[in-house]
């Protein structure tokens, strides 16, 4: 029953994976940028206000702090529909894009 039971996960894992493809799969593109993410937005610059991964605010020209999207922030930066990701909440510098 046991070797049964094995040889039917062993199937049910071939045919899971038939449609992997490894060139397909999801690759680090790297950090953010958010000074030149925020340039690019038209503000001032980025200031990190709390210590935390959601810290990070872009600066107004008029000194208003103004929240960012990680998720908009990745696109800008590498192109495409690259998604974010926090590696480190308690790390500001942990964001990473993947594509």
């Amino acid at each position: 029953m046991y070797r049964s039971l094995a040889v039917i996960g062993g199937m049910l894992l071939a045919v899971l994976m038939i449609g992997v493809n490894p060139a397909n799969a999801a690759s680090n593109a790297g950090g953010l940028d958010f000074n030149g993410y925020c340039r690019s937005q038209g503000h001032s610059y980025a200031a990190l206000l709390e210590w935390n991964a959601y810290g990070w605010k872009c600066i107004a020209y008029n000194g208003a702090a103004v929240p960012i999207s990680a998720t908009h922030a990745c696109q800008v930066q590498w192109g495409g529909n690259p998604i974010d990701r926090m590696a480190n909440f308690y790390d500001p510098n942990s964001w990473q894009c993947w594509a």
